[in-house]
């Protein structure tokens, strides 16, 4: 019993650490490749190209969403732990994202995805691992 609560807590821990940690990882090379990209929040109007870097800046983040799923269900996690890893991520984009410059969709967007792409991470590496075993 106490080595499952563990894992669960490893879980959460590792899940919101991947997510964070691939986020910023993709945010740096968005940067690195366009540059624009780290200065898009602070123009007080957006181009067509700054609209595209928050489309890629919101792709990342499901990306790290989904990683981050997979591997809170690797670990051990269960669902409950996918969510409440989901709902640290969406106070923390709440808190980041609510001091800066954005459109509305930008910030609807990021804030609804993170629950579904961490349980869809979370549903892939099951259906993997169950392929890898038979």
């Amino acid at each position: 019993m106490t080595s499952m609560r563990y894992k669960q807590l490893l879980s959460i821990a590792a899940g919101f650490g991947a997510i964070g940690l691939l986020s910023s990882v993709f945010a740096k090379v968005q940067g690195i490749i366009w540059p624009d990209s780290l200065t898009v929040f602070e123009r007080p109007e957006l181009s067509n190209a700054d609209c595209m870097q928050l489309v890629i800046k919101l792709i990342c983040l499901a990306l790290s969403s989904v990683l981050g799923g997979m591997l809170i269900k690797w670990i051990g996690g269960n669902r409950r732990a996918s969510i409440l890893v989901s709902i640290l991520i969406m106070a923390v984009i709440a808190w980041l994202w609510l001091n800066t410059r954005h459109p509305a969709w930008f910030w609807i967007i990021s804030f609804v995805q993170v629950i579904p792409a961490v349980l869809l991470g979370s549903e892939f590496i099951i259906r993997c691992l169950s392929d890898r075993d038979r």
